[in-house]
């Protein structure tokens, strides 16, 4: 009996947590490109709802600065951590 109220009570919350994220990525699809670049969100993934969580697509924890350029294309500037070849070689 406790292990089907643990087992219901696990399917009640991930239902809850679903139907948030689900809300979350709605009102993420209300925002402008730039504003998801400046997030990191990805607007595709965002489209595929809860299942798609976290609905990052690249590696942000490295990128300095976002630009857009003249000819409409974004541009961004990754910062490279020294490894230990670059070490060595200097």
């Amino acid at each position: 009996m406790k292990n089907l109220f643990a087992k219901s009570l696990n399917a009640l919350n991930n239902f809850f947590v679903t139907a948030n994220l689900n809300k979350t990525a709605r009102e993420l699809l209300k925002c402008t490109d730039s504003r998801l670049l400046d997030i990191g969100v990805s607007r595709h993934l965002l489209l595929k709802g809860a299942a798609a969580y976290p609905w990052r697509e690249i590696d942000t924890t490295r990128i300095s600065s976002v630009s857009k350029n003249t000819t409409g294309v974004v541009d961004t500037k990754v910062s490279e951590s020294a490894n230990s070849d670059t070490l060595s070689a200097a």
